[in-house]
């Protein structure tokens, strides 16, 4: 009985050392997976900082590009209220040169009907003849 005693102890020593051999394997694995867990939440950590670093400059460069959009918006305003007041301008002056125009013509009219009414009695001299050239030419107009 005490060689089957010792035979169950060695036994049970033998299967306890094989536990203790397995569990101490398992830790290793364990240890193993926790070292590569935290391998890549170090790495998830790293590309975070970096996606956030990069976004952030993402945001400078939008607020950059914002503001500069804004002040060429403005600036094409600017020029749009500028070339306006050209038009404006051109306008007025347009309208000054047509007056201009009418007054010089009037004042052609007025020149003939003073010549016509010197030269009516002479039919055929030269200024009879000015006076039927402009008048012709004004009537084209």
């Amino acid at each position: 009985m005490r060689v089957l005693l010792a035979n169950h102890h060695l036994q049970y020593r033998a299967g306890s050392e094989l536990y203790c051999l397995e569990l101490a394997t398992a830790l290793q694995r364990v240890g193993h997976w926790e070292a590569e867990e935290q391998a890549r939440r170090a790495e998830h950590e790293r590309l975070l900082a970096q996606l956030q670093h990069q976004r952030s400059e993402l945001e400078a460069r939008a607020r950059a590009l914002e503001a500069e959009l804004g002040a060429k918006v403005g600036e094409a305003a600017n020029l749009q209220a500028e070339l306006a007041s050209e038009q404006l301008f051109r306008q007025q002056r347009e309208q000054e040169l047509e007056a201009i125009h009418t007054s010089m013509a009037w004042k052609g009219v007025n020149l003939l009907r003073a010549l016509k009414d010197r030269t009516l009695f002479v039919p055929h001299t030269r200024s009879r003849w000015i006076y039927d050239r402009v008048l012709q030419r004004l009537k084209a107009q």
